[in-house]
């Protein structure tokens, strides 16, 4: 089902309130976190199960030692992704669904109004802050990777 169809089941379900922003954007952050998990688990190459039992890895071993840092790429690709979705949706819940607060609410008032200088204000002041915590994100997956590179070239398994 598209996610745009959620969207009336959502406000039934859940409201105008908190609870219904919150259901729309969990929704559709769940689902591009969860595909890349699940693709980066999947795409564990066989070689690298069979090592596993190889050196006889209890099953926590083995997802610890293979196949988390082996899947770790799809995993943060997915992270990512439902950040950026979970940002889209933020600012779409604001003009969607009735707020009063937001930068999606401000964009929305400003725009019935023909503010337009707030409106591509806003609009820019979206870009930065999306820009500047995809930036942190990505420091964070560049250490989350180094550390597992780190980890996996002390020795042992």
């Amino acid at each position: 089902m598209p996610f745009v169809g959620w969207i009336p089941l959502i406000i039934i379900w859940c409201g105008t309130g908190e609870s219904g922003r919150i259901a729309f954007i969990t929704l559709g952050a769940f689902t591009p976190m969860a595909l890349n998990t699940h693709a980066g688990i999947v795409g564990v190459p066989k070689q690298y199960l069979e090592l596993g039992e190889v050196y006889r890895l209890t099953l926590g071993q083995l997802y610890y030692k293979i196949v988390l840092p082996a899947a770790l790429p799809s995993i943060l690709t997915g992270v990512v992704l439902s950040f950026n979705m979970s940002w889209i949706l933020l600012v779409a819940a604001e003009i969607m669904i009735s707020t009063q607060v937001g930068l999606g609410a401000l964009i929305s008032d400003a725009r019935e109004i023909f503010y337009m200088d707030v409106v591509f204000a806003g609009v820019f002041l979206i870009v930065v802050i999306t820009l500047s915590l995809n930036q942190l994100i990505e420091i964070w997956q560049q250490r989350l990777l180094l550390r597992f590179k780190k980890e996996g070239t002390r020795g042992g398994y």
